[in-house]
């Protein structure tokens, strides 16, 4: 049966329905742009400790250049001992720096993973930030 005289309990009802629903929407619409906004950041951060990397990798190629020069020049008598060890000096910092920007993508790529929701062993060698998740 169906009862016209309900005092408006059925109105009421169907409005508040409607109102939980708008709000869940609401709701879903701000997940998808903070999981959209994390996934963006993610892929910003992998594309600078890759540039980071880059640019550690040609410090190292410089510095390893520099020593062998100054180490034909300590041979030959036109460097110093001081020049050679702060040639040293420099290959070993630009190494370090080197290895500290290889964790920085590891660690970027593993922020893309997390916030595509993948398992790190899962996540591609090249991760664009070109690309759409």
């Amino acid at each position: 049966t169906w009862d016209v005289f309900d005092g408006g309990h059925r109105r009421a009802g169907v409005e508040k329905a409607r109102g939980q629903l708008a709000e869940l929407e609401a709701s879903e619409r701000a997940l998808l742009r903070a999981i959209e906004l994390e996934v963006r950041q993610a892929y910003l951060n992998l594309e600078s400790a890759r540039a980071r990397d880059e640019v550690s990798r040609a410090n190292v190629a410089r510095a390893e250049e520099s020593l062998r020069l100054v180490k034909e020049q300590f041979s030959g008598g036109a460097a110093t001992v001081t020049r050679f060890l702060q040639a040293e000096e420099d290959r070993t910092r630009a190494r370090y720096q080197e290895i500290q920007t290889r964790y920085a993508v590891k660690k970027a790529k593993a922020g893309v993973g997390h916030a595509l929701g993948l398992c790190v062993r899962n996540i591609p060698a090249r991760v664009s930030a070109r690309e759409e998740p």
